[in-house]
């Protein structure tokens, strides 16, 4: 795992998740003129074709909306604590 203060990316290192060794997934805040926006990025490295296919058909995309509506509702619940 790598962090920086707006960021952080996560490395898989074991064959223990659908996702092949290698492979990432980031999040990062970034700051526009009208708000702070999630980003985030995946790398399915050497991972099997049926996670790929997904990955590339959009399902990662929903997962990550939803990840992304969770974050909201928790910032706005305790982002000022």
């Amino acid at each position: 795992m790598n962090t920086t203060p707006t960021s952080v990316l996560f490395t898989v290192t074991s064959n223990d998740y659908f996702a092949a060794p290698g492979s990432t997934i980031g999040f990062e805040i970034i700051r526009k003129t009208d708000g702070l926006y999630l980003v985030q990025t995946g790398d399915a490295t050497a991972t099997n074709i049926f996670v790929t296919t997904g990955v590339n058909a959009g399902i990662a995309a929903y997962a990550w909306e939803v990840q992304a509506a969770n974050l909201r509702q928790a910032i706005l619940k305790y982002g000022n604590n």
